[in-house]
């Protein structure tokens, strides 16, 4: 079994840009990250973590491969989860 692993931002509070643009004054983003570990060729969510905006995507990478089937043989990742301590999964 194979598993593909990102993650993605969401706005979860915060002005809009028209209202920054019309108005000249932003308050601070908030923003959540969703990590998500899927089943390529089932589409199929095998882990997911949700995390605030400054968690490194690869902090939370071992977790979402301990949340993973045991029968996991391959995991295909972005640059973001190339570094020494996730090395030993890719």
């Amino acid at each position: 079994m194979e598993i593909l692993i990102d993650s993605s931002s969401l706005k979860v509070r915060g002005e809009g840009e028209w209202k920054v643009k019309i108005h000249g004054h932003e308050k601070r983003r908030g923003w959540i990250k969703v990590h998500v570990a899927v089943d390529p060729k089932t589409q199929e969510l095998i882990a997911i973590e949700v995390t605030d905006d400054k968690v490194a995507d690869s902090t939370v990478f071992p977790r979402l491969i301990e949340k993973s089937p045991k029968t996991v043989k391959a995991v295909l990742a972005d640059g973001a989860y190339h570094i020494s301590s996730c090395e030993k999964y890719l």
